[in-house]
């Protein structure tokens, strides 16, 4: 009896189903987790300069808004651009974000890495579905 066939399957009648999963998908679907993880964790190192960098990018891009109101609008224009305060929302903004995207990271990570170590499983339960079709 092979090792990857079921105990009650013979050659004969053609009936040869693994029963496990192979050594080299396991193998292949460690490597992709650790692709995976490095993945993430690139994405966990950059999430606070590329926010940080975004953060400023609106500053400048709001503090030059004002300048355009006040050119096209007239000075009161302005003044009520600058009154508005647009600089304290993104500095919220930036605040909620860098506080919501690394857990996300961690989550989005975990249910990869859940999907990765459930894949051969759902293969081999879809073969069998598919086979039992047929």
């Amino acid at each position: 009896m092979n090792y990857y066939q079921s105990p009650n399957s013979s050659p004969a009648n053609g009936n040869r189903r693994p029963t496990r999963v192979k050594p080299f998908v396991w193998l292949l679907i460690l490597v992709l987790m650790a692709g995976w993880s490095s993945v993430a964790w690139v994405g966990y190192v950059m999430a606070d300069p590329i926010l940080a960098w975004a953060a400023g990018a609106a500053t400048t891009v709001v503090d030059g808004g004002a300048g355009v109101a006040e050119t096209w609008g007239g000075k009161q224009a302005g003044e009520t651009v600058k009154l508005v305060g647009s600089s304290g929302f993104i500095s919220q903004a930036y605040g909620l974000a860098s506080m919501i995207v690394k857990p996300l990271i961690v989550i989005v990570w975990g249910l990869g890495m859940v999907a990765l170590f459930m894949l051969p499983m759902l293969a081999m339960i879809l073969g069998r579905i598919v086979g039992r079709l047929r």
